[in-house]
Formats: C-alpha cells, structure tokens, sequence
C-alpha cells in the first residue's frame, strides 16, 4: 500500500507541475490575444474614419455635379 500512495503521490505532483506549466502558457497566449484584439480595433476604428470621410466626399461631389447640371440647364 505504501508503493501505491508513493505512486499516487508522484502523479499529483507531476500533475500539478504540469498544470502550473498549462497556467502560465494560457496566460501568456491570452495576453497575446487581448494585444492583436486591441490592434484591430485601433485598425477598424481608423478604417471608419476613412470610410466615412470617402462617402462624405462623394455625396458632396454629387451634390455639386446635379447642381452644375441643374444650373446648366436652366
């Protein structure tokens, strides 16, 4: 019985070595995550911005093309 608990003993201390290694990984890899969520979000925001200064741009050239052709006519 005393080889078993021993055995048992060996395996719980492994397995906590092997958790204890898991953990760090796993909080190394969602830092990493978090990082690249945040760079896109700094992308998509800056994509927005662009995004809507281009259909700004258009719909006032737009306006200002019919305008010209509205005044053209008349």
């Amino acid at each position: 019985m005393n080889t078993e608990e021993q055995k048992n003993s060996e395996n719980i201390i492994q397995l906590d070595l092997r958790m204890s290694t898991h953990e760090v990984m796993c909080d190394e890899r969602w830092k990493t995550c978090f990082a690249r969520l945040d760079d896109l979000d700094t992308n998509i925001s800056r994509l927005e911005t662009i995004a809507i200064g281009a259909c700004g741009t258009i719909i006032v050239g737009s306006v200002g093309v019919i305008i010209s052709i509205v005044m053209m006519g008349s």
